[in-house]
Parts: C-alpha cells; structure tokens; sequence
C-alpha cells in the first residue's frame, strides 16, 4: 500500500514539474518574442556558434528594415531576443544553416525567422 502512495506521489509531483516548467516557457515566449513584435530585415554579418550549445548562437545583422529602432532590454529582463543598436542586430537563436551574407526576415509574434533566397522569396527555416 505505501509503494503505490509513493509512486502516485512521484507521479502527481513529476506532473506538477512539467506543467511549472511549460507555463515558465510560456511566459519567457510572450515577454522576450510575442510582445516585443520585431519586424525585421537583416543581412548576416556575422555568425558566433560556441561549440556545445546545441546551435544556439549570435546572428549579428545589418538591419535592411525594422519596426524597432533600437531595443536594449531591461537589466532586470532575465531572458531577451536581441539587442538592437545603432543599425545593427544582435539576434540570440539557433545560428547554424545561416551564412555570412544571408538575408533574414524575423517576426517574433509569429516565432518566424525565415531565409529571403534570391529570387525564390522566403525560405522556412
């Protein structure tokens, strides 16, 4: 009898985790990308990819075009998206597949960051 108590306390308390910690992700998405609302063009200046964050890099970018001039967050802003300077973009993302010179076309509301290629238009990325 104590070993299924146990167990079904593991499980409601392992259960309570996930749904704390999906909820923390949800709150992370809306503050640093859905509420931010960044429109913007960019051409790849640069790619930093430290070895071992699973791609996760910085896309620097000469803006093109963009609805937000400049944009540093707030110190007490745990986690953000970019910064935005002086006509450049430092884009905090998953960086690998991207090259120097690549057009980029971003749009936090809609989690999209897609690849302009050419005369082809948007590519997904």
């Amino acid at each position: 009898m104590k070993t299924w108590i146990l167990i079904l306390l593991g499980v409601i308390l392992v259960t309570i985790f996930f749904l704390y910690e999906n909820r923390v992700k949800n709150d992370t998405d809306r503050e640093a990308l859905v509420n931010l609302d960044l429109q913007l063009t960019g051409v790849v200046q640069n790619l930093d990819i430290p070895p071992g964050h699973h791609a996760f890099g910085i896309i620097t970018m000469i803006i093109l075009e963009s609805n937000i001039k400049e944009y540093t967050p707030q110190p007490n802003q745990e986690f953000y998206y970019c910064v935005i300077k002086n006509g450049v973009a430092e884009i905090y993302d998953h960086a690998v597949g991207y090259h120097i010179g690549d057009t980029l076309v971003i749009d936090t509301k809609e989690k999209i960051i897609s690849l302009k290629n050419g005369d082809k238009g948007l590519v997904p990325t």
